[in-house]
């Protein structure tokens, strides 16, 4: 378990390409933080119908079963939580994990990944999350195609910024 100003950090996060994948890796490196990958028992389609399967796992609401987790997130203060945006929503491997954890009273600080708009992701994220206190929140555009850098020092110093917010 990573320890960081004296608080116990995990990133989760679900990440169809790289693009999340990437800004979660920053976060924990800045932070010291254990990395929780969400991955679905079932995987998707490949890369040519991930925008249908996207929209259609959004809009068909699925809960869809993960594998096991190696880390407990009851276990941490600070759980940053991390999704790409599917149909203005966020992604469905996160619902799964909401509803398996069942959060309380827990910092948590929000991210997301997107190629267009972003919807109601954070809206909805904390209006699941209501019983913890949302301590931070942000959106990184096409990470990986507007500059993996530049993305990674913007999460990085965000993540810096949600921390020093609770010393």
């Amino acid at each position: 378990m990573s320890v960081e100003n004296g608080k116990n950090v995990l990133v989760v996060y679900y990440s169809h390409d790289e693009s999340t994948k990437s800004i979660a890796e920053s976060i924990a490196g800045e932070t010291n933080a254990d990395l929780l990958e969400l991955k679905p028992v079932e995987k998707s389609g490949g890369r040519k119908v991930k925008y249908i399967w996207e929209g259609e796992s959004v809009s068909m609401d699925p809960v869809p079963d993960l594998e096991p987790f190696l880390l407990d997130p009851d276990s941490y203060d600070l759980i940053f939580i991390g999704s790409p945006v599917w149909a203005m929503s966020y992604a469905p491997p996160v619902e799964s994990f909401i509803r398996k954890t069942k959060l309380y009273n827990k910092n948590i600080a929000l991210f997301c990944t997107h190629e267009g708009l972003m919807g109601i992701v954070f809206q909805e994220l904390m209006s699941k999350l209501s019983e913890n206190k949302i301590v931070g929140a942000i959106d990184f555009y096409d990470p990986i195609g507007s500059g993996v850098k530049y993305a990674a020092n913007a999460s990085a110093n965000w993540a810096r910024q949600v921390l020093k917010s609770l010393s």
